[in-house]
């Protein structure tokens, strides 16, 4: 493709072209690593390297353009230099055209919020999937699409990853896309030009300030999916009336706005019994209808609601609906239970957050186990400002809390564990072990018949980051190896 296609699409983003020739572009990047002859690369000043300072490399590897922000001191009369204000923005625009945008072949759902979104992901794409359309997911489990499922390697993928997962999709005929929206891939324009069929949004609280600073700005991150992705009143807006932040959305935002939440107003009520799970949901036409569905807890009844409230807007029927949610598997890491020979219950979940353990040790508690047994940590290198509001979370719920690493990645376990306690009243029996393995291996040795224990943080998740590198480990395959020495043990001493 010749580069005058490319600076079509993103003239009004150029502030000037130097050396100025319509040469073939064999391939983009943001990688200088993966240049090659004819590479258009793209210079972004990421969170941890400015890609301007590997323009030498790019072009020593054979790109053709650079697009950068700031022009180097010395430039190649061979090479094209495109100057642009904003490189996050314009490599999105130019992965679009690279696949020939294939966004604007695909309804795509967008779903943001601090959690809850995986769920719903699944979910919507579960209803569609029952409904007969063909479907692709992107989330942070999996990107998945005509039986093929990819290991996600970011809640968002970048934006050429994305396009290309969009230009497969449709090849494969997908009519929808179901994805998650991250406010990082927000910030960072990730979704070019896309527009949405649909939009969700879950809830927010306190997580990434490391990156966004403080709450307003990472609100106003999430707020963009419902302004500059959506198409006026096409777009259907699916929003928590429950939550502080969506109420704060609702009153900003315009267009088609539907609602779903507790509150007698909202057109998506949901009906829930003592334990909070959820029994039925009431439209504001007073159609009402029962569910049925494995999912527990009054999180999990808000997930379902933002689904159904979803699908509905894109006219899957009630009956559809009802038995997509019958037939429902649990989220791999969401609350995943994991059945151990002791009798007691073990579960594995994603929960990074304190919001999100306060609403799964809320639902856990109201199981009334005999005790409940928390393991989590909280992860390096990432807001340390959670950590001890994490730490109030579980110490509010658990009868007996084990303190461990998630991914400690390159900060020290123990000063993560540290900032963990720092603020806690250290009133009820508490563990520290920091090696993961050993901190889960307690807690199962520990609990018995009626007990449950929740292994938090990393959920879905097969790998723990330690140092710059990653190793092998599975919550939910540490708990079953475990359980198997256990009843081994057993057996001999008969």
């Amino acid at each position: 493709m010749k580069l005058n296609t490319y600076l079509n699409e993103i003239k009004k983003k150029t502030i000037l072209i130097h050396n100025n020739k319509d040469i073939e572009i064999s391939s983009i990047t943001n990688d200088s690593r993966k240049v090659k002859s004819g590479t258009l690369f793209v210079a972004i000043n990421g969170v941890k390297f400015d890609g301007h300072n590997f323009i030498d490399d790019a072009l020593s590897s054979g790109a053709a353009a650079v697009v950068c922000s700031n022009l180097p001191d010395k430039l190649d009369d061979n090479v094209v230099y495109i100057q642009v204000a904003d490189t996050y923005d314009v490599y999105a625009l130019l992965a679009e055209v690279y696949f020939q945008f294939p966004g604007r072949k695909l309804k795509i759902i967008g779903i943001t919020g601090t959690n809850g979104k995986t769920t719903c992901a699944f979910l919507v794409n579960h209803m569609l999937q029952q409904g007969g359309k063909k479907c692709g997911l992107i989330t942070t489990v999996q990107y998945s699409y005509g039986g093929i499922v990819i290991p996600a390697t970011r809640t968002t993928p970048e934006a050429f990853e994305l396009q290309k997962l969009f230009s497969e999709m449709e090849k494969a005929g997908c009519e929808y896309v179901v994805m998650e929206v991250s406010s990082h891939s927000l910030s960072q324009s990730r979704l070019g030009n896309s527009k949405m069929t649909a939009v969700l949004f879950t809830n927010i609280s306190g997580d990434h300030l490391d990156y966004h600073g403080d709450m307003d700005s990472y609100y106003l991150a999430k707020k963009q999916l419902f302004t500059n992705y959506c198409e006026n009143s096409k777009t259907i807006r699916v929003i928590n009336s429950d939550d502080l932040y969506g109420k704060r959305l609702i009153s900003e935002v315009s267009g088609n706005v539907v609602t779903y939440g507790l509150n007698l107003n909202c057109n998506c009520r949901i009906l829930t019994n003592s334990c909070g799970s959820i029994t039925g949901i009431r439209l504001d036409d007073d159609t009402m209808f029962d569910v049925k569905t494995s999912l527990i807890g009054g999180f999990n009844a808000y997930n379902i609601a933002g689904a159904i409230t979803v699908c509905l807007g894109l006219g899957v029927p009630i009956k559809i609906i009802i038995k997509a949610l019958e037939t429902f598997e649990n989220v791999p890491g969401r609350l995943e239970l994991v059945e151990v020979s002791s009798g007691a219950a073990c579960y594995v979940d994603y929960a990074h957050t304190d919001d999100a353990l306060r609403r799964v040790l809320s639902a856990l508690k109201k199981l009334n186990p005999r005790q409940l047994i928390v393991v989590f940590g909280c992860g390096g290198d990432r807001d340390r400002s959670k950590r001890p509001r994490m730490g109030e979370a579980v110490f509010e719920f658990a009868d007996l809390v084990v303190i461990t690493s998630d991914n400690p990645r390159t900060e020290d376990p123990i000063q993560i564990i540290n900032d963990i306690i720092s603020t806690l009243n250290l009133n009820k029996e508490y563990k520290i072990i920091p090696d993961r393995k050993e901190a889960i291996e307690f807690a199962v040795k520990t609990a018995v018949g009626g007990d449950i224990v929740l292994v938090a943080g990393k959920g879905h998740e097969d790998y723990q980051e330690i140092g710059t590198g990653k190793i092998s480990f599975d919550d939910r395959e540490v708990i079953k190896n475990i359980d198997r020495e256990l009843s081994c043990d057993e057996n001999e001493k008969m």
